[in-house]
């Protein structure tokens, strides 16, 4: 048995991710294949994975941002060479920018709902965080449903939509243990951020219309 270095707990040998805390256990030079790792044994372990998310270096958080990019690409040059729709380049590049801008806004009106709350410890990057790590789970779950549509479109719906309340979930879990909230201000803040980026986007979508 091995100790975490930062919150001492035991850890099995053979591990190298540490279950209470989120933290590796021991470093990694490779920054890209630590970000790798962590996505994997995250998986495994999601609420540990999201409990430390808020301690997330830029770095980190800005691999995982370009790993869900690099995802969505895959998929949009998917449905391009298929025949689930019909795909030009200037359209994929749009829903990319438009996957890009609801995040931005999400972010900013997720931080000005828990700021509200007269939370001390939130800040730009801690609210980034979150909602990253929790976004590489609806990319992948959107990519495994994409290929799982050419098989049976029950199948693809499903893994998007078990993608998605994995995605809620986490947030739900983040807003209560990284700032605090108790499970009232955790919903009412998740239900309203949606609420308020979806009527921010109905509007920016109107005005360019």
């Amino acid at each position: 048995m091995a100790n975490c270095r930062y919150c001492n707990s035991e850890i099995e040998e053979k591990q190298s991710f540490c279950g209470k805390c989120g933290n590796f256990a021991t470093s990694e030079s490779n920054v890209f294949m630590r970000v790798l790792k962590r996505i994997g044994t995250g998986i495994k372990n999601p609420s540990a994975f999201i409990r430390n998310s808020k301690g997330s270096d830029i770095v980190t958080t800005g691999i995982m941002f370009g790993i869900i990019i690099l995802i969505s690409i895959v998929d949009m040059l998917i449905l391009k060479k298929s025949s689930v729709g019909s795909f030009t380049n200037s359209k994929s590049y749009i829903m990319i920018l438009f996957q890009i801008m609801t995040m931005a806004v999400f972010i900013g009106v997720l931080f000005i709902g828990i700021k509200i709350q007269k939370v001390s410890k939130v800040n730009l990057l801690s609210v980034t965080n979150l909602l990253v790590h929790a976004s590489i789970f609806v990319a992948l779950f959107s990519f495994i449903g994409l290929l799982l549509v050419f098989i049976s479109p029950i199948l693809g719906g499903m893994a998007v939509c078990i993608g998605s309340l994995i995605y809620y979930i986490l947030i739900y879990q983040g807003l209560r243990e990284s700032y605090g909230l108790d499970e009232k201000s955790s919903f009412i803040t998740l239900i309203g951020t949606h609420i308020v980026v979806v009527f921010i986007l109905y509007l920016v979508v109107s005005l360019l219309g």
